[in-house]
């Protein structure tokens, strides 16, 4: 059974339902990896199942959503991805996923798609787009690699793909990817590197995971490239990372010490990104490729600021880090490397003086949850912030008012992973 619970705002607030139900094959049902052919099918050309535009009833074995929202919310639409892990393995070697656009006010579905792989991100774009990208290959120790990025139109037709086919060593990495006003797009990527790490107690013919982002033009040609081999220590890896990377992965395996998570585009043309094994997020100067400054929690040994007011000290294994338009640091905290009581997930503000060089949580909000894997936070423009809980799946998203107040909330089933949550345009 699938079932699309829509909540309506009654006068401008208070909370009303109303329940779709329509029966098909849950995916609890779907005999996987029966289908030999399909599956290299799948590996070698993810297939795009048709678009549905405002359909009446979800797609057969989409799983059930339970919306509630009320007259607090930012108007127009949420879009995200859900799918289910594992994602793709030789035992299993598909599993469906589908793009969700959802009303935030009424609770209707607007649009959804299915995909035989995992797709990670749906994202509006300016100008009535939208991008996604699709898993083609599940990488290794958390890199998915082979992905594929496309743009859309308002109707979910393929405008543009974007990928890093052509990267030596590597190929484009599921966890971001930033559209450019010009058409480019810049892409995180994973490239493999043997390196010695006996001195970390490590294999001396062992490998790790280096971080690049690179820019594409929509032709394939990549334009600027960092290669954060160049910027970034193996010896700054927080102890916890380094045993876990360093001397548990075995020989032929590469150690995923850095893992990027997140892009962003600052209006002086820097790039932001998370780190989230160093526990650090990164300002790169586009320019000159040289690290501007680095955030990041007792665990990030190349932070540069002095952090006030954050019982915790900063943020832990982190997602999604962003400039919000007050010019403020909004971080999703996943709080893997803290313990006991302290190991809650959180979004969390941070007044930034990079003059001073100092840091100042101004805002937080957790509800004593934690997941450890995933997580976005967007800054909506009444002031509310859009979480999305990761691997939480009750609630999988939601929109919390500046006071804390819970206004929406998307539950999915257990096993159901949101990669990320982002608000779509008001229709």
């Amino acid at each position: 059974v699938v079932l699309l619970a829509g909540c309506t705002a009654a006068d401008g607030g208070g909370e009303a339902a109303g329940v779709t139900d329509t029966s098909s094959t849950g995916p609890s049902e779907m005999a996987f990896g029966d289908a030999p052919e399909l599956a290299d099918a799948a590996r070698t050309n993810p297939r795009h199942f048709p678009p549905m535009l405002e359909p009446e009833e979800p797609p057969g074995q989409m799983p059930r959503l339970e919306v509630s929202s009320d007259g607090g919310v930012q108007p127009g639409t949420v879009t995200f991805t859900t799918y289910t892990t594992p994602r793709m393995t030789e035992d299993m070697p598909y599993f469906p996923s589908f793009l969700v656009e959802l009303d935030k006010e009424s609770g209707e579905l607007t649009k959804a798609q299915q995909m035989l792989t995992a797709a990670t991100m749906f994202q509006p774009e300016p100008g009535d787009r939208y991008s996604y990208n699709i898993v083609d290959r599940e990488g290794e120790a958390g890199a998915g690699i082979e992905v594929t990025h496309y743009v859309t139109d308002d109707e979910l037709n393929i405008l543009a793909k974007y990928d890093l086919d052509d990267l030596e060593g590597g190929d484009a990495d599921l966890h971001d990817f930033e559209l450019l006003d010009d058409g480019n797009a810049m892409l995180l990527a994973y490239r493999k590197r043997e390196v010695d790490l006996s001195e970390f107690g490590g294999p001396s013919d062992g490998a790790v995971w280096d971080t690049v982002i690179a820019e594409r033009t929509p032709d394939g040609e990549t334009v600027w490239e960092w290669d954060g081999a160049e910027h970034m220590d193996l010896a700054d890896v927080p102890d916890p990372v380094a045993e876990a990377e360093f001397v548990e992965s075995p020989p032929s395996g590469a150690a995923d010490y850095a893992h990027p998570n997140s892009l962003e585009i600052a209006d002086d043309g820097d790039v932001l990104v998370s780190i989230r094994h160093y526990d650090c997020t990164l300002r790169i100067d586009r320019d000159s490729g040289d690290v501007v400054w680095a955030f990041g929690g007792p665990n990030c040994a190349q932070n540069d600021f002095e952090i006030s007011g954050d019982p915790f000290g900063g943020p832990s294994h982190q997602h999604d880090a962003s400039l919000t338009d007050d010019g403020t640091l909004l971080i999703f905290d996943n709080g893997n490397l803290r313990t006991g009581d302290e190991q809650v997930s959180r979004v969390v503000e941070y007044e930034i003086d990079e003059e001073a060089m100092t840091a100042e949580l101004v805002w937080s909000y957790d509800d004593d949850r934690y997941t450890p894997i995933m997580g976005s936070a967007e800054r909506l423009e009444n002031g509310n912030t859009l979480i999305g809980w990761g691997q939480l799946t009750d609630p999988a998203i939601s929109e919390v008012t500046p006071d804390g107040e819970e206004v929406l909330t998307v539950s999915l089933p257990d096993g159901q992973l949101v990669y990320r949550a982002y608000q779509g345009a008001t229709r």
